[in-house]
């Protein structure tokens, strides 16, 4: 099948394979695929929660969502609102996966429709793909939306309703504006006013870093704090000034 680079307002095609480009989401709205400069979500952009998130409101239950190996709980989010919609989840087998995380986690919050390995998955999405998809009824608040709410930037809808939840008292990494807290299907989460998304793993990854590059710059900024007193210390000596050097010896 060939392989493309998502273009703004592309027509969704049978039997193409289309990737997001660097630095943008892939959303799909009706039925085209649109690029997005909008919020990072878990720090990365593009970011597959966004695709699922918008591929569930679009879709529904003609959604096919694949989570593979990968760092972290990725997926987990999107997964989600596309079981909701009444879409299929499968996760490769965390046993074959070089990075289990993102599979065992979506095994974990989400209804899996399949775990196997990746060689099967592709023979199950195959046939699955040449099949008629079972009609839903069940829809979730949350989750609808007009098509007209969802602009090329974010989901806007699905951010407004995040962000009317219960403030965490963390502050955002990215932007460090107030962070909500968001629960669904058991995976907490966190999202700030500009869109900003974080799980608890990534969050407190992010303040972790943090920390540590806080420290760093405070062991320079004293070691820096040293050598500076200690080059006034002998210049101050040299003019005669030991009251002065003594100051800048104790600084040292």
């Amino acid at each position: 099948m060939p392989v493309d680079v998502a273009a703004p307002r592309q027509e969704l095609q049978q039997g193409h394979i289309i990737i997001a480009p660097p630095d943008r989401h892939l959303v799909i709205v009706d039925n085209e695929l649109r690029t997005s400069h909008g919020p990072r979500e878990n720090g990365h952009r593009p970011a597959v929660d966004v695709l699922f998130r918008s591929a569930a409101r679009a879709c529904g239950p003609r959604v096919i969502a694949v989570v593979l190996s990968g760092f972290l709980d990725d997926g987990t989010a999107g997964a989600i609102a596309v079981r909701e919609r009444g879409g299929l989840v499968f996760a490769q087998d965390p046993e074959e996966a070089v990075y289990p995380g993102m599979p065992q986690s979506a095994i974990s919050h989400v209804d899996i429709t399949e775990i196997a390995t990746a060689a099967q998955l592709g023979v199950v999405v195959s046939r699955l793909c040449r099949t008629p998809a079972t009609p839903t009824d069940e829809i979730v608040p949350d989750l609808v939306a007009s098509n007209a709410e969802l602009v090329d930037k974010y989901d806007t809808a699905m951010v407004a309703d995040e962000r009317s939840r219960q403030p965490a008292g963390f502050g955002c990494p990215e932007c460090y504006g107030a962070l909500f807290k968001i629960e669904n299907g058991g995976l907490l989460r966190f999202r700030c006013r500009l869109g900003h998304a974080w799980s608890w793993h990534t969050l407190l990854l992010e303040q972790g870093q943090a920390l540590e590059n806080a420290l760093w710059m405070a062991l320079r900024t004293l070691e820096e704090k040293a050598a500076l007193s200690s080059q006034l210390a002998e210049r101050a000596a040299e003019r005669g000034s030991m009251l002065s050097s003594g100051r800048f010896t104790e600084h040292t």
